[in-house]
C-alpha cells in the first residue's frame, strides 16, 4: 500500500527507469567494494589487511584532495561548454587539468619519499610501499578527474565504472588468483589496478570526445571556481575517510581492519535506503516549481515512513545477525559487532532524513528559479 502511494507518483516512467538504472550501477559499485574487503580479509592476515585499509584511506583522501576542486569544476564548465558546442574549450580544459593534477600529485609523491617510514608504520621494508602509494595516488587522481569529466559529457555509467567499480574488481581478481601475503605485494597489485583503471578512463575519454574547434576558456576563472569548491570537497572527504584515518593513527592494524570491514558492511546495508532516495529526489524539484506543496508534503512523508520502516527492519536483522555477517570475513572480525550496529544507526539516520535535508538545502535555489520564471 505505502509503496504504491510512492511509485504511483512517477508519471514519468523514463525518469523512474533512469533512476533505477543509476541505483543499480551504484549498487554494483558498493558491492564491488564489499567484495574487495571480503577477499582482503580472507586472503591476508589481519595485520596486513589493517595496514592496507589505512593506506587505502590515505590514497583516496590525497588523490581526491589533490584535485583542488577540479572534479566539481569539470562538471560545471564541461557541461556548459558542451551545451554550446565548444569542444575546443573542452579539450583544452581537459589537457590543462590533467597536467595540473599530474604536477601536484608528482610533487606530493616526492614529499612522501622524503618522509621517514616511522610516520606511517614501524616497518623496515616500507620504502617500496611508499613508492607504490605515491604512484597509486597519481593514477587514482587522474582516473577520478577523468570520471567526473565523463560525467559532464553525460556518460554517467562510464563515470561510475571508473570511479567505483573497476579498481575494486581488478584488485579482487589479483588477490584471488595470485599468491599475495605481504604488504609490498598487496600495494604492488593495488597500483596495477589503479594504473589499468587510469588507462581505461583515458580510452573512454578518447572514445567519447570530439576533436573540433579552437575555442578557448578563462583559465583564471575556472581555477578560482575550483578553489572555491575545494573546501566542500575536503569536508566531504574527511567525513568519508576521516574515521578510518583516526582509527589507523590511534589504534593498531587489527583495529583498522575490523573497523573497515564493519564500515563497508554498513555501507552496503544502508544502500537500500539510499536507493529509495535516488528514485524520489528527482520528483521533488518539479513538484516545488509547480507549487503542488500538498503532493510534495505527501511524497516526503510517505518516503520517510518507508525509510523508517525499512531501517527498523534492517536494524533488527543487523542486531540479530551481526556476529554471523562479520564471521564471514574471519573470526577476529566479529569483534566489530557493536561498531557495525553503531555505524548502521548513523547511516540509517542520515538516509531517513536526507530527503528533508535535500529540500531545505535546495529551497533557496528552487525559489530563485521560480522567481526568475515568474519575472519572465
Amino acid at each position: 500500500m505505502i509503496n504504491n502511494k510512492i511509485f504511483n507518483k512517477f508519471s514519468d516512467l523514463a525518469l523512474l527507469k533512469k533512476s533505477l538504472l543509476a541505483v543499480t550501477v551504484r549498487g554494483i559499485g558498493a558491492f564491488s567494494m564489499l567484495l574487495m574487503n571480503y577477499i582482503i580479509a580472507n586472503q591476508l592476515s589481519i595485520k596486513v589487511a589493517g595496514d592496507f585499509f589505512f593506506i587505502f584511506a590515505i590514497v583516496m583522501l590525497i588523490s581526491q584532495a589533490s584535485l583542488l576542486g577540479l572534479q566539481q569544476a569539470s562538471i560545471r564548465y564541461i557541461s556548459s561548454f558542451l551545451a554550446n558546442g565548444l569542444w575546443g574549450a573542452i579539450n583544452s580544459f581537459v589537457i590543462d587539468s590533467r597536467l595540473l593534477v599530474l604536477f601536484i600529485t608528482s610533487c606530493l609523491a616526492s614529499v612522501l619519499f622524503t618522509l621517514p617510514t616511522e610516520i606511517f608504520f614501524n616497518a623496515d621494508s616500507f620504502s617500496p610501499v611508499i613508492c607504490y602509494i605515491s604512484m597509486s595516488i597519481i593514477a587514482q587522481s587522474l582516473s577520478i578527474l577523468t570520471s567526473f569529466q565523463l560525467q559532464a559529457l553525460g556518460r554517467a555509467y562510464s563515470s561510475i565504472i571508473i570511479l567505483s567499480i573497476l579498481v575494486p574488481l581488478l584488485f579482487s581478481f589479483f588477490l584471488y588468483f595470485f599468491e599475495i601475503n605481504s604488504l609490498i605485494d598487496t600495494m604492488k597489485f593495488y597500483f596495477y589496478s589503479c594504473l589499468l583503471n587510469m588507462f581505461f578512463s583515458f580510452v573512454l575519454w578518447r572514445k567519447f570526445r570530439t576533436i573540433n574547434g579552437k575555442d578557448t576558456y578563462d583559465r583564471k576563472k575556472v581555477l578560482n571556481t575550483s578553489l572555491s569548491l575545494w573546501s566542500i570537497v575536503i569536508i566531504t572527504l574527511l567525513t568519508q575517510w576521516g574515521a578510518q584515518l583516526v582509527v589507523g593513527m590511534i589504534q593498531d592494524s587489527d583495529s583498522v581492519a575490523i573497523f573497515s570491514v564493519a564500515q563497508r558492511v554498513a555501507n552496503v546495508i544502508s544502500f537500500v535506503l539510499i536507493a529509495i532516495n535516488f528514485i524520489v529526489i528527482p520528483k521533488i524539484s518539479p513538484l516545488y516549481e509547480s507549487g503542488d506543496f500538498s503532493k510534495l508534503k505527501e511524497l516526503i512523508f510517505n518516503s520517510t515512513r518507508i525509510l523508517f520502516f525499512i531501517s527498523a527492519v534492517f536494524l533488527l536483522l543487523v542486531i540479530l545477525n551481526a556476529n554471523y555477517i562479520l564471521s564471514l570475513f574471519g573470526d577476529r572480525y566479529t569483534e566489530g559487532v557493536w561498531v557495525l550496529i553503531i555505524l548502521w544507526l548513523v547511516r540509517g539516520h542520515l538516509a531517513i532524513f536526507s530527503l528533508e535535508i535535500f529540500v531545505l538545502s535546495d529551497a533557496r535555489s528552487l525559489q530563485a528559479r521560480v522567481g526568475a520564471r515568474v519575472a519572465r
